[in-house]
């Protein structure tokens, strides 16, 4: 979480909702059962966006992200 600059992350949040979350086996969160893939980050996310009843995104990447932000946008056109 210390990768994101707080003055880009406060600019940011003038004009739109900010979380921040770590993909699973990063930081505190846990790894799960399954082999990590892009698919499955994708999935996690997804599943957090859905819990928060969260339909339209704007998505901000770092690293191995930007593809995971592109399996997003294929699983959320459906």
């Amino acid at each position: 979480m210390d990768m994101w600059d707080p003055i880009v992350l406060r600019q940011i949040s003038e004009n739109h909702s900010v979380i921040i979350f770590d993909n699973r086996g990063a930081g505190n969160t846990t790894a799960g059962t399954k082999p990590f893939s892009i698919s499955q980050f994708a999935n996690d996310t997804v599943g957090l966006l859905d819990a928060l009843h969260i339909k339209k995104t704007d998505v901000l990447v770092y690293g191995i992200t930007s593809c995971t932000r592109n399996c997003i946008e294929t699983s959320r056109q459906g």
